[in-house]
């Protein structure tokens, strides 16, 4: 029950980046489906620095895509009774350098360091 609840939560958020195109053409997909692919990858990458072996990178992904399967089809219930639509102007998504570097280094740091483990004795 409380995944639901984020979900419409997380829908309910997006609602203010979408205009009226994306709602039918689906233009919200573009903003899940790429961090969740990502974000997948990534943890399918991190998991292959793991020394346990194979076995746990290929558990790691089927649970890591699987936890997040939610922004794959969460975009389905837009518009409907479950998230209506807004009749507002969309906010507009830029590009900044600052969050690409800070992407970038998070990403090193999580395939780096917690990629191989983290031993607590």
């Amino acid at each position: 029950m409380s995944y639901v609840l984020l979900v419409w939560l997380a829908l309910r958020e997006l609602r203010p980046f979408l205009a009226e195109r994306d709602w039918r053409r689906g233009g919200a997909k573009d903003l899940t489906m790429v961090p969740y692919i990502t974000g997948g990858i990534l943890y399918t990458v991190a998991g292959m620095f793991n020394p346990v072996g194979m076995i746990l990178v290929a558990l790691s992904a089927a649970a890591s895509f699987g936890g997040t399967s939610g922004m794959a089809w969460m975009t389905q219930y837009l518009g409907g009774k479950f998230v209506p639509k807004t009749a507002s102007q969309p906010a507009a998504l830029q590009r900044s350098r600052g969050w690409i570097i800070a992407a970038f280094i998070t990403v090193m740091l999580f395939v780096g360091v917690l990629g191989r483990g983290v031993r607590l004795s």
